[in-house]
C-alpha cells in the first residue's frame, strides 16, 4: 500500500482468474464500498503448469541432470528455476525450451544428496515446485552408475488435470565406513518419537557409504548401522532434521 496525501494506492498481485473481493478496512471496520469486488483475466496462472515425472522426463547427460516441465495449458510465460543442494547452497538451473511449451531444466551437481529446484512461472511456483531429486551418485557422463529418483513430482494425465503423486522426501548422510566393511553392511532409521522409518543404504564409495531414511519430522533421528547383525563401532549416531 502506498500513500500520496490523502490518496492511498493499493496494489495486488492475484495468483488466479476469476472475482476477487478486497476489504478495505479502518479502525477494524469496513469504510464505505468495502468489500470492493474485481474480476481477474488473462494469462493462465502458473498452477496449469506441470512437472512431468517418470523416467522419460528425468535424464543424465555429460555430467548435468536435467527433468522437463510443461505450460501447455498455460501458455507461454517466464520460466525461471533455482536450485538448492543439500547443504543450502544455492545453485542456478538452464532452461531450454522443447517443442509444444515443454522445457528441460538442467544443472550440474556437485555433491550427491537431494537437490531443492523450484520452478516459477511468470514469479509463481508451478505445479510439483520445488521438485526434489535424489542423486545417490555423482553423473559421469551419460551413465556413470548414476542412480536417479525424482522424489517430488507432480504426474499429467491424458486430459492434461494432473494426479498428485504422494511421495516422501528422502535425506542423505555419509557415514565415513571404510570401504572394506560395506559388504555384510545394513542399516535401521528411528524417527524421534521412536518410530521406525524407512532406510536404506545408498551410493558406497571410498570415503564412506550413504544411508538414506525418510523423515517425517524435524528432530533427531537415530542411525544403527549393523555388521553381519551387530553394531559397527561407533554407531548409533544421531541425526539432527531440520525444515519439516
Amino acid at each position: 500500500m502506498k500513500k500520496t496525501g490523502d490518496m492511498y494506492e493499493i496494489t495486488i498481485k492475484p495468483t488466479d482468474p476469476g472475482r476477487h473481493a478486497l476489504n478495505i478496512m479502518w479502525d477494524g471496520k469496513h469504510i464505505p464500498g468495502s468489500p470492493a469486488y474485481f474480476t481477474v483475466k488473462g494469462p493462465a496462472p502458473a498452477r496449469l503448469c506441470y512437472i512431468l515425472s517418470g523416467a522419460d522426463h528425468i535424464k543424465c547427460s555429460k555430467g548435468a541432470i536435467s527433468f522437463r516441465c510443461t505450460t501447455k495449458e498455460a501458455g507461454k510465460g517466464e520460466l525461471t528455476a533455482i536450485g538448492v543442494d543439500p547443504f543450502g547452497k544455492q545453485f542456478e538451473c538452464q532452461i531450454t525450451e522443447e517443442p509444444n511449451l515443454t522445457y528441460a531444466v538442467a544443472f550440474k551437481p556437485e555433491v550427491p544428496g537431494v537437490h531443492n529446484v523450484d520452478v516459477k512461472y511468470n514469479g509463481l511456483s508451478i505445479n510439483g515446485s520445488p521438485a526434489l531429486i535424489d542423486i545417490k551418485s555423482l553423473p559421469q557422463g551419460d551413465e556413470g552408475g548414476i542412480s536417479l529418483e525424482l522424489i517430488s513430482c507432480r504426474d499429467t494425465t491424458s486430459s492434461g488435470g494432473g494426479t498428485e503423486t504422494q511421495v516422501q522426501q528422502k535425506a542423505t548422510i555419509t557415514l565415513p565406513i571404510p570401504k572394506k566393511d560395506h559388504q555384510g553392511l545394513s542399516v535401521a532409521c528411528k524417527g524421534p518419537d521412536g518410530t521406525t522409518l524407512p532406510c536404506e543404504l545408498g551410493a558406497s564409495t571410498d570415503a564412506g557409504i550413504n544411508v538414506l531414511f525418510e523423515p517425517k519430522s524435524g528432530g533427531k533421528h537415530t542411525l544403527t548401522v549393523l555388521l553381519n547383525g551387530k553394531n559397527y563401532p561407533g554407531t548409533p549416531v544421531d541425526v539432527e532434521v531440520q525444515g519439516l
